[in-house]
Parts: structure tokens; sequence; C-alpha cells
């Protein structure tokens, strides 16, 4: 357990415990439950608050109202040339290219094999046909925190069971979730997270 205590940004203390693995790559890879033994507190479904704004400082729309998931691209391990972009599959880092895909950092979500799946890269990355990606243009949200709204939502509950698992993007544009409507709000429940994923 880490207790994690942001005087600053005047947020509730967060017990947590944090199993996610972080990769040599960059990124980081959300294992099941969101990497979170004991997650924040929250106060109703896929509403995600460890800093106790208050409700009326929140809103609940469809993920399709606030991000886009694009496709990966076809990248078979005999083209790519070994550099520093981390090529991400549904399951986290599957090797590197020479140069990325996204020219960005931003989120992966498996879509089919481990579908439902969030990973984070830290840096321009290449996400295989295998995956949805998400660069920060992509959202109306701080990137880091729709990376932790995703997990808590856990995608892989809606993901198809018939042959190869795999995750319907129009299924996942209809969940819903609640998420504070500031960015400086978004960004300190983000903070408070991160800092309790690292300890």
């Amino acid at each position: 357990m880490s207790e994690v205590w942001d005087q600053d940004q005047g947020c509730d203390l967060v017990s947590a415990s944090v199993t996610r693995t972080k990769t040599p790559e960059g990124g980081h890879s959300g294992p099941p439950n969101g990497g979170l033994e004991n997650p924040p507190p929250v106060t109703s479904k896929n509403n995600l608050n460890v800093c106790g704004s208050s409700p009326a400082d929140w809103t609940e729309k469809s993920l399709g109202d606030i991000l886009t998931l694009n496709y990966g691209w076809s990248l078979p391990e005999k083209k790519r040339i070994p550099g520093t972009a981390p090529v991400y599959g549904s399951n986290g880092v599957v090797g590197s290219h020479d140069q990325p895909l996204v020219a960005s950092h931003g989120l992966i979500v498996g879509r089919k094999g481990s579908a439902g799946n969030v990973h984070y890269s830290r840096k321009p990355f290449c996400p295989i046909d295998t995956t949805f990606y998400i660069a920060p243009a992509d959202t109306s949200l701080d990137i880091e925190y729709l990376y932790f709204l995703l997990l808590h939502i856990d995608l892989k509950r809606i993901t198809g069971d018939v042959g190869v698992p795999g995750l319907n993007r129009e299924m996942a544009y209809k969940e819903k979730a609640r998420f504070p409507t500031g960015a400086d709000e978004q960004r300190k429940i983000a903070t408070v997270l991160g800092l309790a994923q690292r300890a």
C-alpha cells in the first residue's frame, strides 16, 4: 500500500497498491483491474474522482463524444527496422521500429486478442492493427486522465467472446463516463494517480 497526499492541489488522501508494469521503451501496460488492487473511491459507475471535487463540476458523456478510436497499422515483424519507437500490440510492447507511426505520446487500446487492455506510451509510437490508438488531438480530455478513466471503465467488459475476442468500436463509443469538465481538475487527478502508480 502506498499513501499519496497532494497538499498543494487540495486532494484527499489516496491509498492504492499499483501493479502496472513499466516497459523499457517508455510506456506503461495496465494489468487487469486497471493496475490498482485497491482503486480510488468513486461516487458512481464510471466516475473517477480522487480529489473530492463537487458533482456540479462534473459531466456525463458517451465515450464517442469525447474521443476517437483510430485503427492501428499493419506492421509485421519482418517489416520492422529496430529503432527507438516502441511497437504496441493489444498486450503491450511487442518490438520497436525506426520511425513512429504516431508522432506524439498517446494511448493504445487492445482491439483483438487482449481486447480492451489500455496502454500509455509517453513517447511517439507504432500501434499495430490489433489495436486502436488515441493521440492527444483525438480527445477533449487530458490524455493521462483519459488513460486512468479508460482503465476504470474496463473496456474488457464489452468485448465479444466468439472466436478471437474483439472490441467493437461502436459499442465502446456508447459507454458512458463521468469526468470533471475542467482541464486543471483532470490533470490534478491524473497527477495523484500517477504518483500512486509510481510509488
